[in-house]
């Protein structure tokens, strides 16, 4: 090793290719809800969003297809997905595993810390327009 070269410490694993980074752009945009379920995604305006080839948006699209985060029909492109009753269910009995396992595991040293998470979890977030969105509650009407 030459001494005027500075070892790296970033593994060459950690670094991620460019559609690796479209696709968490595209994955970012898709959980806040900047594109909505059923949106039919231009190729053309996404290239020029995100500065990339349409190569590099196909293999971001292909992640992000395999993740059942976009669907592709033939003859007429990618779109958000959307989901069915059977993935809602799906969602909400993990949730419900997820959350009982938590409230299990809690003590009664836990309950700042737990109350903290409630609070957290009720701040009101910036929706896709930036604006805050309404507290979340469980008492809340679901708009599915």
């Amino acid at each position: 090793m030459h001494a005027d070269v500075v070892p790296s410490t970033e593994s060459p694993l950690d670094r991620a290719s460019t559609a690796e980074r479209a696709a968490e752009v595209l994955r970012d945009r898709i959980t806040e809800g900047y594109y909505r379920p059923g949106t039919r995604l231009s190729e053309e305006a996404i290239c020029a969003e995100l500065k990339v080839s349409r190569n590099t948006l196909r293999e971001a699209f292909r992640l992000l297809i395999h993740e059942r985060l976009l669907s592709q029909q033939p003859y007429r492109g990618v779109s958000v997905r959307v989901l069915s009753v059977h993935d809602v269910i799906d969602l909400y009995q993990v949730r419900k595993v997820i959350e009982c396992g938590a409230v299990a595991a809690s003590t009664s040293t836990d309950y700042d810390r737990a109350a903290q998470a409630v609070a957290k979890a009720n701040r009101p977030s910036p929706g896709p327009t930036g604006r805050a969105s309404a507290p979340r509650t469980s008492t809340s009407t679901r708009p599915w």
